[in-house]
């Protein structure tokens, strides 16, 4: 028994770890339903991680157990006895909760967490079977935990859970410390930020930067990384004084919720707010250091290549494409998609297209700048001085944070510059 809660106990500690940094669970890579089920609502309670009450249960179950021998006083032994039963039983009611949130609310499943509500129901059978109190007080020790479990769901529906982010605060690359700031206050803007709102093609070559390949560009992450803005899709005007660069995937849960929280935040600032998109798909086939391939994450490349391919034809025909991908609760599949985008610029044009090898080299640089930034969750989002991994609860949750920490106001509907509204397109000509 000591064994099993023991496991509990380490397994509840690693899963506050985990709650505490952006860095995904190992064997959960970002988006898997193991990632969706750590990073969800039903991970925090009373505003702090679900684990942390967690280490508390089973440390004093391990610490219960290790007064039950034969050479302790009998009231001690029994009352470590009761103790342990209540907090076993409490531990296995609690188990039954999440396995009920997992399996019908959330539909996925996180390995560490089941490996703890094993040992919760594993102890309180083995304590049930030694029955090391008569029947009545087990009975009594067992209600007790039982009531004092019916306070997690409580605590879980009355509290909302806090925003999912981590924010890392960064000095620029000149040596200043870090402020709050999205970009006011910062070096000049490159000569790319003179162009109309959707920025002329380049060239299919056009490539994103990091901090090694050169000065050009925009820098971000206090110059951790740079990025050539005429090389992404960029929503908002050229001039806006704050700029922030998305690391998204189509197929990653939680970027489908921050995309609705940016569109909110276009919309409420306005010209004052412009976000440029870095596709980052979370699939080892054409990300290079991704180490495993998840389920979740399959069509992960292809969707990635259609949309950039669609954005190096038709700028704006990649916009109601990236709209389209984000509109339903799950990815849409590859081949839907893909007859979208040839709806939108015609089969040939987009079979020419994916055939150039710009694409992958791309994807490739995507990748980098992904990596630069420390890997780990996403969506991410990439300030001058500041680095935002993982997606705030709301869209009010974002907006309430770029009005208290960048200064943003709100502008009336009418100046917000979004395309959000999807339509279907006449199907395009073949040549």
């Amino acid at each position: 028994m000591r064994l099993v809660a023991a496991t509990g106990l380490l397994l509840s500690i690693y899963l506050v770890r985990l709650a505490l940094s952006a860095e995904p669970a190992a064997g959960c890579g970002p988006g898997t339903a193991c990632d969706l089920v750590l990073r969800s609502r039903w991970s925090s309670w009373l505003g702090m991680p679900v684990s942390l009450p967690g280490v508390s249960w089973y440390a004093s179950i391990v610490v219960a157990l290790g007064f039950v021998g034969p050479r302790v006083p009998a009231p001690l032994r029994n009352g470590a006895w009761g103790l342990a039963c209540g907090l076993s039983c409490g531990a296995a009611a609690a188990a039954v909760w999440f396995l009920g949130v997992q399996a019908f609310a959330l539909r996925g499943w996180c390995p560490y967490c089941l490996g703890v509500h094993a040992c919760g129901m594993t102890l309180a059978l083995l304590l049930l079977a030694a029955r090391p109190l008569p029947w009545p007080a087990l009975i009594a020790t067992g209600s007790a935990g039982l009531a004092l479990a019916g306070a997690l769901p409580l605590g879980q529906w009355l509290v909302p859970p806090p925003a999912g982010v981590v924010i890392e605060h960064v000095a620029d690359e000149r040596g200043a410390s870090a402020t709050d700031d999205l970009g006011a206050a910062s070096p000049p803007r490159p000569p790319e930020f003179h162009d109309d709102d959707l920025v002329a093609d380049r060239g299919h070559d056009a490539r994103p930067l990091t901090a090694a390949d050169g000065p050009p560009g925009l820098a971000l992450v206090g110059g951790r990384v740079t990025v050539d803005p005429a090389a992404f899709p960029r929503l908002g005007p050229a001039d806006a004084p704050h700029v922030v660069a998305k690391l998204f995937d189509y197929t990653c849960s939680h970027c489908r919720t921050m995309h609705g929280h940016l569109q909110l935040a276009r919309e409420r600032y306005g010209s004052q707010l412009a976000v440029i998109f870095i596709v980052v798909p979370l699939d080892p086939a054409c990300h290079p250091g991704m180490r495993e391939a998840a389920p979740e994450h399959a069509e992960a490349c292809e969707l990635a290549r259609l949309s950039l391919a669609v954005w190096r034809i038709d700028r704006q025909a990649f916009w109601q494409l990236d709209d389209w991908l984000f509109a339903t609760p799950q990815p849409r599949p590859a081949a839907e998609a893909r007859a979208w985008a040839e709806r939108l610029v015609g089969p040939q044009r987009l079979s020419a297209q994916l055939a150039e090898p710009g694409i992958e080299r791309q994807l490739r640089d995507h990748a980098a700048v992904y990596r630069a930034c420390g890997a780990g969750v996403l969506p991410k989002l990439l300030a001058r001085r500041a680095l935002i991994h993982g997606d705030f609860a709301s869209g009010e949750q974002l907006c309430e944070f770029l009005e208290a920490h960048y200064g943003l106001v709100p502008q009336p509907a009418r100046g917000a510059k979004t395309i959000s509204t999807i339509t279907v397109p006449p199907r395009a000509d073949k040549n």
